[in-house]
């Protein structure tokens, strides 16, 4: 049976508390420090996840760092770790790892990570973006609203995130604007789209008034935030860059926006997993043994296997979140971790 490895970590201490709970005699600071002296363990194992196309075992791997520890160690320390955990992933037999939490936002990790371990790695994005944009058109339908006739805004310079979103959704989006300085980028992707699929993407400079209009935002890249203060009521706000920071500050203000950055999804047994635990296991599954979704970038036919892939194994798009960093992997309560 082919298996899987998902490396995670807990968010803060207080998470560490709740799974260990003799830890909390220990002071917080002193656990931060400790954490970084103790070597990547084993948490649990799921020796049953079952689709219509075969069926895999995984073990997830945890590294005791909170999000706070990981954006301070030099990146030798951390990747020092990482490969630790990857050789206890080799060492389980597993064929394929993925990479949870901040482990997956930490720039190039991942990337030089895929180059020193001999089993593949992914970070789940492709499957994250393709379940978030198929989840919003969903909700839409909940809120008697068609995804077609929502005027949608994609916001980032970033080729190989904002260009595959566009063509991703230009085949039923009547009012579509992409935010763009760059002239000759924009021309480009222009006429592809319009000669592939007959939509005219309205290519725009003005950020501000863009935003007064949108229906739906998927913002790719790094930006200011108060730029988003002028986000229309009822608007989602999909943030698919690696930065959370973005709307941190507008979650506070704007209660009657819906913010997303992920997607749960059921398997045949009800194991509900986050979209990025869900990539992993496709690709188990599927025995593709390839580092498919790294340093956050897109690819369109990558994209498409994906939907294909969770329609074969029968896989339920269930609901579209916001997790704040928590992308279900260290405890995510509808998973049942105890399952043989």
């Amino acid at each position: 049976m082919n298996k899987f490895a998902y490396l995670i970590h807990p968010l803060e201490v207080q998470d560490l508390y709740k799974e260990f709970p003799l830890s909390k005699k220990i002071s917080k600071i002193f656990i931060e420090e400790l954490s970084t002296r103790i070597f990547p363990f084993k948490v649990f194992q799921i020796n049953k996840i079952q689709t219509s196309k075969g069926e895999v075992e995984g073990y997830f791997i945890l590294l005791p760092f909170t999000t706070k520890k990981i954006l301070e160690l030099p990146q030798e320390k951390l990747l020092k770790k990482l490969l630790k955990a990857c050789k206890m992933a080799e060492d389980l037999g597993a064929n394929m790892i993925g990479l949870g939490g901040m482990l997956s936002n930490i720039e190039n990790i991942d990337s030089i990570l895929s180059k020193k371990c001999s089993i593949p790695i992914t970070t789940g994005y492709t499957c994250r973006v393709v379940t978030v944009i198929d989840g919003v058109r969903k909700e839409t339908k909940k809120l008697k609203k068609e995804f077609k006739d929502c005027e949608i805004l994609v916001i980032g310079q970033n080729s190989s995130i904002s260009d595959e979103i566009i063509k991703y959704i230009a085949s039923e989006a009547r009012y579509l604007t992409w935010v763009s300085n760059n002239k000759e980028k924009s021309e480009v992707l222009f006429n592809q789209i319009l000669q592939e699929t007959g939509t005219v993407i309205h290519i725009s400079k003005e950020l501000d008034s863009a935003i007064k209009r949108a229906d739906i935002l998927f913002i790719t890249d790094s930006m200011n935030s108060k730029c988003l203060e002028f986000v229309k009521e009822g608007a989602f706000i999909c943030n698919l860059s690696g930065d959370r920071s973005i709307i941190i500050e507008l979650k506070k203000t704007r209660e009657d926006l819906f913010f997303v950055d992920d997607a749960i999804l059921t398997f045949p047994g009800f194991h509900r997993w986050n979209a990025s635990i869900t990539e992993t296991i496709i690709l188990t599954l599927e025995e593709v043994w390839e580092c498919f979704s790294l340093e956050r970038k897109l690819e369109i036919e990558k994209m498409n296997k994906i939907k294909q892939w969770i329609k074969e194994n029968n896989i339920q798009l269930t609901e579209v979140c916001n997790l704040d960093g928590n992308d279900g992997n260290f405890y995510y309560e509808n998973a049942n971790f105890l399952d043989n």
